[in-house]
């Protein structure tokens, strides 16, 4: 089988249709060799397409703090660590700023939580973490202010007990980032990506904490996945792939096809499992995670093998 090694510098949907209406697209079947720079420090946040791997994109952790999709979902850069609070401006107690417990961007199960509220006013008052800086030093909590106007919105930073303007009709038509503090945006667009690379906050139940971790998970909502030892990668059809279960949870691919061993101060990867993706046009794509490491033996370089079924 000829493999094609395609290197990522890391730094939709079709209606639904029944899979004999028509016929497969023609995409790229041979067994591709991606690897994604996620960085040593895990500074980079990759966006990866199935279908073009060569156009995936890679943005900078450390040049956003909010993130407004095309329908006004608010996202929170979970990747530093950020969070965020919604108050009431009129009755909160500012001697409790730096204390009170603020909330992260979790999710539950397919579907992320709502983290403002727009509904009095179109207008949501809330103390933003600004989460790690690029030394992994603890920034400010500050307090903010967004106005929404349809798809644009005005944002204030509330600031010796005066508004500040910083930000004034901002369109959100596309993806928009915002950083707050250097008061910058840009705008990408994200609708043609499936898979997330990069750090996010999880929520482990049994030790009641919160974790950055870093992997993958869905970017495209229409994604599902499943997984299977019984099928060797190189070997695995369309076919065996229908009859898995599938489930639709957002990181199902997760963090935990790699392991850390502390006496060898090292990762390693799960090469036995193949991770099964699944379209919207019911195609489906084998995946196998080979590494975490570049050539020259440095971490945050997930190296992985997929083809189309």
């Amino acid at each position: 089988m000829r493999i094609l090694i395609v290197s990522l510098i890391i730094s939709f949907s079709f209606f639904s249709c029944i899979k004999e209406e028509l016929p497969k697209p023609i995409y790229q079947t041979d067994n591709i060799i991606q690897k994604i720079s996620l960085g040593e420090n895990y500074d980079n946040q990759v966006f990866y397409d199935l279908e073009n791997p060569s156009e995936s994109i890679s943005i900078s952790k450390f040049d956003w703090d909010l993130w407004f999709s095309p329908n006004g979902d608010l996202r929170i850069n979970s990747g530093r660590t950020c969070s965020i609070l919604q108050i009431c401006i009129d009755t909160f107690q500012m001697e409790n700023l730096n204390t009170v417990q603020l909330k992260s961007d979790f999710y539950e199960k397919n579907t992320f939580d709502k983290l403002l509220d727009f509904s009095k006013n179109d207008t949501a008052n809330f103390i933003f973490y600004h989460g790690l800086d690029i030394d992994s030093k603890k920034q400010d909590r500050k307090v903010y202010r967004i106005i929404k106007n349809n798809d644009t919105i005005q944002i204030f930073h509330f600031q010796n007990n005066n508004w500040g303007k910083i930000f004034s009709s901002l369109s959100f038509d596309q993806n928009l980032f915002i950083d707050l503090q250097k008061q910058s945006s840009f705008r990408k667009n994200l609708e043609e990506f499936d898979l997330y690379f990069g750090g996010y906050l999880t929520y482990f139940s049994e030790q009641d904490l919160e974790y950055l971790v870093h992997g993958v998970l869905k970017q495209n909502s229409f994604l599902e996945f499943s997984k299977t030892k019984n099928f060797a990668f190189n070997e695995i059809t369309e076919k065996q792939a229908e009859s898995l279960i599938f489930s639709n949870t957002i990181d199902f691919i997760g963090h935990d096809w790699k392991n850390y061993n502390i006496d060898e101060a090292k990762y390693s990867v799960d090469s036995k499992t193949v991770f099964i993706v699944k379209t919207q046009e019911n195609l489906y794509w084998a995946l196998q995670f080979l590494d975490f490491y570049n050539d020259q033996g440095i971490k945050g370089y997930p190296t992985f093998s997929i083809k189309l079924l």
